[in-house]
This record gives structure tokens, C-alpha cells and sequence, in this order.
């Protein structure tokens, strides 16, 4: 019996560890100068539906909350950190859904790895565009990664 209870407190503390991931980089950067960090609940989430059509509509009923770090007005130093760790990231428990890497733009999608085949429960967008523009967005919900693919087609 015990060595059942001490499994399942592993298994629980791995599965915990990948989901903590970029709530780890959040934390690690959000202290850093001028960082922005905005937290979108399911209510605020509803509401934002009402206003966009169209492909951003049909995402966003896939989106249940969302947190978005932006560290645009961070120093450059802290900008080129957060690239490094993005452009060397491999989460565990995550998939790369598209990595672009082109004239110091970078852009990487991860979807969280579910039981349900073609499902993911959190999508997490990271995007450096010249090292101006550095954005983390976790997004939580349901997401059918077809239909998600066929939206940005």
C-alpha cells in the first residue's frame, strides 16, 4: 500500500511540476522592471466574445482564461534572457505546435499534451518579435487542435 501511495505522490508531483512550467517563467519575469502581467478570467472571457468576430471569435470560445506577460518596456537584457529561454525550452508535458525563427522574430506555440487525442487543455503562445515586442500568453480551455490549425490557415 505504500508503495502505491508513494507512486501516485510522485506521479502527482511530476504532473504538477510540467504544469507549473510557465507559470515559473511568469514569475521569474514579472518581477523584472516594466514587466506587465494581466490575468483574463471566463467572465471577462465571455464578455470579449461579444466583441470580435470571425477567426478571433472562433478561438476565443476555445479560451476559458488567459494570463498575458508582456515585457516590451523591460530593458534589453531582460528581453534577450526571456528569448534564450524560449528559444531552449522543451517542457516536459508539452508539444511544440510551431516554432518560427526567422530575422529576430521568434515565435513558439506549445500545447499541453492531454489523454484525449487531437484535445490539448492549455495553449501557451511565446512571440519575440526583434526584441521588442515579447509576449507569453497562457491560454487555458478546450482546444481542438484542428480546428485551431484550420483558423490560422
Amino acid at each position: 500500500m505504500r508503495k502505491i501511495l508513494f507512486l501516485l505522490s510522485l506521479l502527482f508531483m511530476c504532473n504538477a511540476a510540467d504544469a507549473q512550467y510557465f507559470n515559473g517563467v511568469v514569475a521569474k519575469y514579472s518581477v523584472e522592471k516594466k514587466a506587465d502581467v494581466v490575468q483574463i478570467s471566463e467572465g471577462m472571457m465571455k464578455a470579449a466574445r461579444i466583441f470580435v468576430g470571425g477567426k478571433a471569435r472562433k478561438l476565443l470560445k476555445m479560451v476559458d482564461s488567459m494570463e498575458i506577460m508582456s515585457l516590451k518596456d523591460c530593458a534589453d537584457d531582460v528581453k534577450e534572457r526571456f528569448l534564450e529561454e524560449i528559444r531552449n525550452c522543451a517542457p516536459q508535458g508539452y508539444e511544440t505546435a510551431m516554432h518560427t525563427d526567422e530575422k529576430g522574430n521568434v515565435s513558439k506555440v506549445f500545447a499541453k499534451r492531454s489523454s484525449e487525442e487531437g484535445v490539448a487543455y492549455e495553449m501557451v503562445v511565446a512571440s519575440v518579435e526583434n526584441k521588442g515586442d515579447v509576449v507569453l500568453m497562457i491560454m487555458n480551455g478546450k482546444f481542438i487542435l484542428e480546428d485551431v490549425a484550420n483558423i490560422f490557415r
